[in-house]
């Protein structure tokens, strides 16, 4: 679904109440219910046209900090593909569910991601039929699944909290 101008517009207005700003770009809709960036006009060379403080860039000590983040870290993690996204992704999901300070950020997000192969359908996936596609697309998900379920085993209520489809949706995002 695509966003309207005035999430856009609230986004713009808290980067610049966090002391960021975005000049000569416009963040905008495009096809395939993706977001873009595009410049308003020319561009000169070394110009600085983005400017995201510290405190709005989501981090892997940001889930570090949260309960399940901990867990996490003192449990048996050594099998999960990629600790720094899964500590951003458990961060994200307690934050969404807590409506926190990142709100206005997790509004702009798509909410389908039906362009990710993880996600497409049967008779789309036998086009690769023959292909190594096949193979990586099967291994990407049992990744995904693998990480959601060590997650869950060293933190017991993870899986009460938040289902698979949720810590999915973030993954493939981050």
């Amino acid at each position: 679904m695509a966003i309207n101008q005035n999430e856009f517009n609230e986004l713009l207005s808290w980067i610049r109440s966090n002391e960021g700003y975005l000049t000569n770009i416009t963040i905008c809709n495009t096809s395939g219910n993706e977001r873009g960036v595009r410049a308003d006009g020319r561009i000169r060379d070394n110009k600085k046209i983005v400017k995201i403080p510290k405190a709005l860039i989501i981090h892997d000590g940001m889930g570090q900090a949260t309960s399940y983040g901990q867990q996490l870290l003192r449990g048996n993690h050594s099998e999960i593909s990629n600790l720094p996204i899964a500590l951003v992704v458990i961060f994200m999901l307690e934050d969404i569910h807590a409506k926190g300070e990142f709100l206005t950020y997790y509004k702009i997000l798509p909410d389908k991601l039906t362009n990710f192969p993880i996600f497409w359908r049967e008779n789309v996936l036998s086009l690769l039929k023959g292909s190594d596609m096949l193979k990586k697309i099967k291994k990407r998900t049992e990744s995904f699944i693998s990480d959601y379920n060590i997650i869950a085993r060293c933190c017991p209520t993870f899986k009460d909290k938040f289902s698979f489809k949720e810590f999915l949706f973030l993954r493939l995002l981050v």
